[in-house]
C-alpha cells in the first residue's frame, strides 16, 4: 500500500524583519546584519558625528568643523552598501544638518540694521531730567517683532533659571551673543559705562531689549561699511521725525549727562 501523502507546510522564517532605526539614536549596523565591518563604521561615523552634548547650542556651533564632519560622513556612506549602515549615516548627516541650518539663519537675522528698533522721546521732556539710560530704554525702544525672536532666544538661553532675568555676567555674555562674538571688552565697558550698568543689575527680557537695541545701533558705524546701501539701513521716519530738532527740544529741560549722550549716539 503506497505511503500516504503529507502535505507540506509552508517554511516560516525565523528571522525577524529589523525594527526602524529611531532618528535620534541610529542602531549599530551589526545589529541588523551581524556585520562587523558595519559596526566598525557606524561607530566611526557617531565618533566624527558626535558634539559635545546630546543637544548643540547654536551659539556655539563651529560652522566649518560641522561642515567638516559632514564631508566625511558622506565620503563613508559612498564607500558601503550595507543598508542599516546607509540609514544610520544619513541619519546623523540629517542631524548635523540641522544646527548648520539654524546657525546660517541665526547669523542671517542678527546682521545689524538700524530699522530693527525704534526709539521714541516722552512726551513730557522734563522726565528725562530724572531718568536714568536703563530707564529710559525700558520705556521708550520698540523692537520689531522678527529681532525679539532672536533676542528672546538669547535671553532664555542666559537667564538665571530661578530668577528668570539677567545677572551683570550673563547679560554680558548675552549681548555678545547678539553681536555674534564680535564685541571685545573695550566696547563692552564703553557699552556698560554709557548705560550706568553696575555689578547688582538684574535685567528683565523688556530690558534686555532695549539694551540689545541700543548695544546694536552703537557699535553699527564701527560694523557697517560706508558703500552699503543705506536705503536699507535707515532709521524709522517716526523716529527721525522724533528726533528732529533734538536740540530745541531740550531747551529748558535739565537733561541729565548720561541721557543726552545715550541720546546723541541715537
Amino acid at each position: 500500500m503506497p505511503d500516504p501523502v503529507v502535505a507540506l507546510e509552508p517554511e516560516i522564517s525565523l528571522i525577524e524583519a529589523p525594527e526602524p532605526l529611531p532618528a535620534s539614536s541610529p542602531v549599530p549596523a551589526s545589529a541588523i546584519t551581524g556585520d562587523k565591518l558595519g559596526e566598525a563604521k557606524v561607530k566611526h561615523w557617531r565618533k566624527v558625528g558626535s558634539g559635545k552634548g546630546d543637544e548643540d547650542d547654536f551659539f556655539e556651533v563651529d560652522i566649518s568643523l560641522m561642515r567638516d564632519r559632514m564631508m566625511k560622513m558622506k565620503k563613508i556612506l559612498k564607500s558601503t552598501r550595507s543598508n542599516a549602515a546607509n540609514i544610520a549615516a544619513a541619519t546623523l548627516i540629517s542631524q548635523t544638518k540641522s544646527p548648520l541650518k539654524m546657525q546660517a539663519w541665526m547669523n542671517g537675522r542678527l546682521a545689524l540694521s538700524r530699522k530693527s528698533s525704534r526709539f521714541e522721546l516722552p512726551i513730557d521732556m522734563l522726565l528725562l531730567e530724572t531718568m536714568t539710560p536703563l530707564q529710559y530704554l525700558n520705556r521708550y525702544c520698540v523692537v520689531t517683532s522678527r529681532r525679539q525672536m532672536l533676542y528672546d532666544k538669547i535671553f532664555n538661553k542666559h537667564k538665571n533659571i530661578y530668577s528668570g532675568k539677567l545677572g551683570f555676567q550673563d547679560l554680558q555674555k548675552a549681548l555678545s551673543d547678539v553681536l555674534i562674538q564680535s564685541i571685545d571688552d573695550e566696547k563692552m565697558k564703553m557699552v556698560i559705562q554709557m548705560l550706568q550698568i553696575d555689578e547688582d543689575v538684574q535685567v528683565e527680557k523688556r530690558l534686555f531689549y532695549g539694551i540689545s537695541a541700543f548695544t546694536e545701533r552703537l557699535l553699527y558705524p564701527m560694523f557697517v561699511r560706508g558703500n552699503q546701501n543705506n536705503n536699507e539701513n535707515q532709521k524709522e521716519r517716526i523716529e527721525c521725525a522724533d528726533f528732529y530738532a533734538l536740540k530745541w527740544k531740550f531747551h529748558g529741560v535739565n537733561v541729565n549727562s548720561s541721557i543726552k549722550a545715550l541720546l546723541d549716539v541715537l
